[in-house]
């Protein structure tokens, strides 16, 4: 047993909720490459929100080396969609596209037996590509342009 003397009211706590789908302000806050399950490789990203759900987190990975060519094109054209948001086409270190804010488009994405519903960055674009006065968040349909058709939609 160990003793503390601790209360969880003296802190925030922040939610564990799914975000909701919509557009997010957001910045690169980490980065780094990892192993994957199959032996391939991958570029790990955390995104940080900025607006709204300031302080909240979703993950991206990118798949560099992997038995599937089409899942290390689709990882190159992601990361290549990425880095033109943040305005660095060309980097030597993935920490040169950290801390510069691009807004992206989070959906849920439904889990399978093994995990549960998650939160999926399905574009990337550049700060101006964010509407501070109308935020897109909540059960909007997003159009093939990313252009919001206001409409409700079961996600």
């Amino acid at each position: 047993m160990a003793r503390l003397n601790f209360n969880a009211d003296e802190f925030e706590t922040p939610s564990r909720n799914l975000l909701e789908p919509g557009k997010y302000l957001a910045e690169i806050i980490e980065s780094e490459i990892k192993a994957t399950r199959s032996g391939g490789t991958m570029l790990s990203m955390t995104f940080e929100m900025l607006n709204p759900a300031k302080g909240r987190r979703v993950w991206h990975n990118y798949n560099l080396k992997n038995k599937s060519e089409k899942a290390v094109e689709i990882g190159k054209q992601d990361l290549g969609y990425t880095a033109k948001a943040v305005g660095k086409p060309r980097f030597d270190d993935t920490e040169e596209l950290h801390n510069i804010p691009l807004t992206i488009t989070v959906i849920i994405e439904q889990g399978d037996g093994e995990y549960g519903p998650s939160n999926k960055i399905k574009a990337w674009g550049p700060e101006s590509d964010f509407d501070r006065d109308q935020p897109t968040i909540g059960k909007r349909k997003f159009d093939k342009k990313e252009t919001v058709v206001e409409e409700d939609v079961p996600w």
